[in-house]
């Protein structure tokens, strides 16, 4: 049975992403797999007294010197540091809880000294025993003895990160936890793809063992396992493709739907354009039309207030009028025609 303690060190570079462990840490956002009913035994082991992580961080470096007056933080620093403390599932049962934190804060207080006679390195260490695992959230600042932060006075190279390794082994090997494999070829991996790959790791389940099972039987099974895991995946895989081809196949149909209808409607538009043309090649212009049936309405109104007489009088000089007009306007389009025709014989 492998009961190891487990020390991870993570950097936090800026007051957003410290915000965020404090969001995180203090349960003020969903934490998956957490249990409801556990929340409540969360507790805090060395307290921010009501401060969230960045108002703690700055009131603590302002007495070291550091403000608008005084020393400045790098652009590329390392603000602090997180510590997640923890053990493997199979030590669960044998530990006891309260001995572990009390092991926890007396390691973290002897690895990372207070510097400054009226401030803490340690900004705040929580207890979180809602999940599978208990485990514990330190968030330190990286002050060094002479008042600075310097982060890489603890963690800089791998020979410091190994020291710190041993170091946590060796305080909590009283609690029969053992350092890990050294440079081994495991990795941590992001919180949420651990917890997809633990959720889909779940649902897997293996062909049983039964005595009559040879180990050439039992290899058989789970083969035909496999392959049965294998063609369900094949055919879920070829319905997606299957909904994707049917959705493509709705929008290109759609689309040659859209263009038909703007063609139509351009066809529409062309016709409309030439019988307007021919409309006004006709009678004229549509807004001289227009007036010109404005006018006739209201000589109409005109007329019916009138005599019989009056009325024929009007009517016999708005026709002397328009004959006239007619006149001109022949006479007008002759001397077009002269001049055109004289244009074309000099040409010749």
């Amino acid at each position: 049975m492998s009961n190891y303690c487990i020390l991870r060190i993570s950097k936090i570079k800026s007051i957003q992403q410290m915000q965020a462990a404090y969001e995180h840490n203090y349960r003020l956002k969903e934490v998956p797999n957490e249990d409801p009913e556990l929340e409540k035994f969360n507790h805090e082991l060395i307290t921010l007294n009501g401060k969230t992580y960045a108002e703690a961080f700055q009131d603590y470096i302002a007495t070291i010197g550091y403000g608008p007056n005084g020393k400045q933080i790098r652009k590329n620093g390392i603000l602090a540091l997180e510590l997640v403390l923890t053990f493997s599932k199979e030590a669960a049962k044998q530990i006891d809880i309260s001995k572990w934190e009390h092991q926890n804060i007396e390691w973290i207080l002897n690895t990372f000294p207070t510097p400054a006679e009226d401030g803490t390195n340690i900004l705040s260490v929580v207890s979180h025993v809602s999940e599978s695992v208990p485990h514990i959230h330190a968030v330190l600042c990286c002050v060094d003895p002479s008042n600075n932060l310097n982060a890489s006075y603890f963690i800089d190279g791998p020979a410091k990160l190994h020291k710190l390794q041993n170091s946590y082994a060796t305080a909590m090997k009283p609690l029969g936890l053992e350092r890990g494999v050294p440079e081994s070829s495991a990795r941590h991996v992001d919180i949420r793809r651990f917890y997809g790959e633990l959720n889909r790791a779940l649902d897997v389940t293996i062909p049983e063992w039964t005595l009559s099972d040879s180990p050439e039987s039992y290899q058989k099974k789970v083969k035909e396992d496999i392959k049965d895991r294998a063609a369900i995946y094949l055919r879920k895989e070829k319905e997606h493709e299957k909904e994707l081809r049917e959705s493509h196949d709705i929008h290109k149909n759609e689309i040659k739907k859209l263009e038909k209808q703007l063609s139509t409607a351009k066809r529409n538009v062309y016709r409309y354009k030439q019988k307007q043309e021919e409309f006004e090649r006709a009678v004229g212009p549509i807004n001289v039309v227009k007036k010109t049936v404005e006018i006739v309405r209201l000589l109409r109104v005109g007329l019916e207030d009138m005599d019989t007489d009056q009325a024929n009088d009007f009517v016999e000089q708005m026709n002397q009028i328009i004959v006239r007009q007619r006149h001109k306007e022949r006479e007008k389009e002759e001397t077009e025609k002269k001049r055109q025709k004289s244009i074309f014989e000099k040409v010749q």
